[in-house]
């Protein structure tokens, strides 16, 4: 060898060195290039390093064990011990040899696994730990245990077990061998925990977890063995004696606890440990650390204080390694799962398991299998990463007085929250939605319960506002929620649709967008908190006046639904229901109809006649009737409507919208006394339920205003709108779809109040609203055009007012017919416009119109 050959062997040596032994193989022949000699000496050197390390690490018990039992399996192969009769070594662990055995006394035919103390270690130790074990075996039944048969002592006086004995694979060889799903390895796993947990509760301890002890059988069921080093919880006197107390420490390094590894106390949180180590495997295909070295202090540094990666962050380590090997794609069995679906709440489940203090970990084999199985069927888990939980723990320690205070704020904040849906959300979920949503909503609070804690007026003065509170909690969430994306997107999706509730849509639109963008990245596109985050990105975008993105997103929403639940559900019928809405306000009747109709069956299919869907159903076909000018049909609807909330109870907030309509109904069929009582209803529940400077309040003042331009009195009707004007300016972004209706009452106020110069640019305003939301010709566009040529006529400008009454005439009887009020009223003004002209012979086909309807 050349020096220049020897530099480049020391070069590619030190480099594979420090490579982690999965990626050596193929950085060693990537380096060579091809060369055979290169590759030849340096893995030579590999190998002497290999085996010099490990030699010189081996403690002096494990070599000398290793000999004794290479000396007594050959002694004892084909020997026969009580019934059975030897065969071969199956293995051998700290204090025994186990071989596999069968009958030998022609009685029945039956392969065993006998495990038999190492003659040279047959100590007093070892045969009270082989009783220990033999008593633990002894009371243990169960499927996914390994049985003890028997038990005895040898002619030369060693100890024995018989126990089944098990044909299978170690579990992890079995995962990637079957190339089984992520969710079957979780189900798989779950059963090895019922294992675990029902020796936790007849008092037994493992402390050996690993996947050497777990073997799964040909039919795929797990097996868990060995008890020789498992710990009695409840221990009998003569156990508790200074014999636990042994110069070498009984354990396998790689799987054990930090409290083991410092020989402290050791507790079922041991086995929590163990199997969040055995799960990290299962999952990623290697274990949490890189144990290089025996050396005791290396170990200790290693379990105890180094903290572990990620799994998702592992496996998509392991899928860059795997991307730049060239041999990665010829072995089907290194497929490798998606990242995405472990980020999260499987991070958090698997981190949760192996912390390093055991009160941190899940209380239980149980607890820790159950949040599994959560997370298997999409159910929040009670997993959290180390950072929100922790340091809120230790800040509520800190400030006992401000939390106190907080948390009142909170029962205030979310009291208003309430108040302010102008349709309120449909309350009610199937039972396990409801579960889901309640432990949401938990941890949802639990983060505004701290950020709640930033408005002490100390520090922020006393006039904090909501939006600032929400500003924060949003900006908090960005940063503090980063490793937790699962409970970042449900906050911000509920900062987006409070913010959506007070009609601060630019400030929602983003957060909701955001919680989307992570709910399909946790889930994917399929996924029933995907469609969750649509919906209310729609009803966002529907509040927003968008309505053509909202009807998509919605029907996005409705496409995952149907394929969850192709039969229907509650929350298909929902989003039908809020589709339907936005349709009908975009002006397509006719479907908004047709979506309308099928909610309110789906929901009476499901959950019967008592749900707030059914009402607000019923409340917006009578809006449908009242449109094609059916007032009758829609006032039955709307007492229906109302008598479907107050049957239920708790819908007050829908309750004053129906209230609303109802008299609005009354008063177009001059039903005024009747009407009047119930709109003073409407104003007062909104106020108490919105506060005074409301947007739903100045719509319900708007619709009461209408009543007295009904009734002529023009003068008590500007009294109205005047501050219902206000209240729309201060709550509404500007150029919102429901300041229109505000805005054209209260210019066609003004022009019957005689005051046609100051009415025309609320009127104006009104028209360049509906024209930029609604459809082309849409009517309450024509009829906002139509109020226009009033107000130009009573100014005398006719040249101006002339097509705009004929173009909302046309428009407007197009879409409602002849005989509708509204067409009516179109009619009544190009008649008055001609009359005004002194063109009465102009002015009587209109004039035969209104005889005529």
């Amino acid at each position: 060898m050349t020096p220049e050959q020897y530099k480049k062997v020391k070069e590619i040596f030190h480099a594979a060195s420090e490579r982690n032994p999965e990626t050596r193989v193929e950085f060693i022949a990537e380096a060579c290039g091809g060369d055979g000699l290169l590759l030849r000496e340096v893995e030579s050197l590999l190998d002497f390093q290999s085996h010099s390390e490990k030699f010189i690490e081996k403690s002096a018990f494990d070599v000398g064990a290793r000999l004794l039992t290479e000396d007594q399996a050959e002694a004892f192969k084909g020997r026969r011990v009580g019934h059975y009769q030897l065969i071969r070594e199956l293995g051998h662990g700290g204090m025994g040899v186990v071989y596999l055995a069968e009958r030998a006394d022609d009685q029945f035919r039956k392969q065993v696994a006998i495990k038999i103390v190492r003659g040279g270690l047959a100590t007093d130790e070892t045969r009270r730990r082989f009783r220990h074990e033999r008593q633990i075996l002894a009371g243990i039944d169960h499927p996914n245990i390994a049985k003890l048969l028997d038990g005895g002592t040898t002619d030369d006086g060693l100890p024995y077990l018989v126990m089944d004995y098990v044909e299978g694979e170690a579990i992890n060889q079995h995962c990637d061998a079957h190339q089984l799903t992520t969710t079957k390895r979780l189900q798989l796993f779950r059963e090895m925990c019922s294992a675990v947990q029902y020796a936790h509760q007849r008092l037994v301890i493992h402390r050996d977890i690993k996947p050497a002890n777990i073997l799964v059988t040909h039919d795929g069921t797990p097996k868990l063995l060995d008890f020789g080093i498992a710990k009695l919880l409840d221990p009998e006197p003569s156990e508790t004696s200074a014999h636990t107390a042994t110069e070498v420490r009984l354990m396998t390094p790689e799987y054990a606890s930090p409290e083991q590894i410092r020989g402290e106390e050791i507790t079922t949180a041991t086995d929590v440990y163990s199997l969040g180590v055995l799960l990290y495997e299962i999952l990623t295909g290697h274990r949490p650390y890189r144990i290089t070295s025996r050396r005791p202090d290396e170990i200790a540094r290693v379990i105890c204080d180094q903290e572990p990666e990620r799994p998702s962050a592992a496996i998509a380590d392991r899928e860059l390694r795997s991307a730049d090997s060239k041999t990665a794609s010829s072995n089907p069995k290194s497929d490798i799962p998606n990242p995405k679906l472990f980020r999260g709440d499987l991070d958090n489940i698997v981190l949760k398991a192996i912390q390093k203090e055991p009160q941190r970990r899940y209380s239980s084999v149980e607890q820790f299998s159950e949040d599994i199985r959560r997370h298997i069927e999409g159910l929040p888990v009670i997993a959290r990463a180390d950072t929100f939980g922790y340091r809120s723990g230790k800040f509520i320690q800190r400030h006992r007085y401000g939390v106190a205070a907080a948390a009142l704020l909170v029962v205030m904040f979310v009291a208003g929250v309430a108040g302010v849906v102008w349709q309120a959300r449909v309350a009610a979920r199937e039972r396990d939605q409801a579960r889901l949503e309640k432990t949401k909503a938990e941890r949802v609070n639990s983060f505004l319960q701290e950020m709640l804690s930033s408005a002490d007026p100390f520090k922020k003065g006393s006039n904090v506002k909501a939006a600032d509170l929400l500003a924060d909690a949003a900006r908090r969430a960005e940063v503090d929620l980063v490793n937790q994306p699962e409970l970042q997107a449900e906050v911000l999706r509920t900062i987006g649709n409070t913010y959506s509730g007070l009609f601060l849509v630019n400030e929602g639109e983003p957060l909701l967008r955001h919680s989307l963008e992570i709910h399909q990245r946790l889930f994917g596109p399929q996924h029933h908190e995907t469609a969750k985050t649509l919906y209310d990105l729609a009803q966002l975008l529907r509040t927003k006046g968008d309505f053509d993105q909202a009807e998509a997103r919605f029907r996005e929403a409705l496409g995952i639904q149907r394929k969850l639940a192709p039969q229907g559900d509650i929350q298909s019928a929902t989003t039908l229901l809020y589709l339907g809405v936005a349709l009908f306000q975009h002006g397509k009747a006719d479907d908004s109809e047709g979506a309308i109709r099928e909610s309110l069956e789906m929901t009476r299919k499901h959950v019967g006649d008592d749900h707030p869907g059914v009402g607000i159903a019923l409340n917006q076909l009578g809006l449908s009737k009242e449109y094609r000018g059916d007032l009758s049909g829609a006032e039955q609807l709307y007492r229906q409507a109302m008598s479907t909330f107050r049957r239920i109870g708790g819908q007050r907030a829908l309750e004053s919208l129906v209230l609303m309509n109802l008299a609005t109904n009354l008063s177009s069929q001059k039903k005024y006394q009747d009407a009047d009582a119930i709109f003073q209803e409407a104003i007062a529940l909104s106020r108490e339920l919105f506060g005074e400077n409301h947007a739903a309040v100045a719509v319900v003042m708007t619709h009461y205003a209408r009543m007295y331009l009904l009734k002529g009195e023009y003068a008590k009707a500007e009294e109205i709108m005047r501050p219902a004007v206000e209240i729309a300016r201060k709550s509404l972004p500007a150029g919102h779809p429901e300041s229109a209706q505000i805005l054209v009452t209260f210019g066609i106020v003004l022009v019957r109040a005689g005051k046609a110069l100051e009415g025309e640019p609320f009127l104006r305003e009104a028209l360049a609203i509906r024209e930029k939301a609604l459809p082309k010709g849409h009517w309450t566009t024509a009829n906002v055009r139509s109020m226009l040529g009033e107000c130009l006529t009573a100014q005398r400008r006719y040249a101006e007012a002339e097509p705009l009454l004929k173009q909302g005439y046309d428009e407007i009887g197009a879409a409602l017919g002849q005989k509708h009020p509204r067409t009516i009223e179109a009619i009544e003004r190009l008649a008055s416009f001609y009359e005004s002209k002194k063109e009465p012979e102009r002015a009587a086909p209109y004039r035969a119109l209104l005889t005529k309807n």
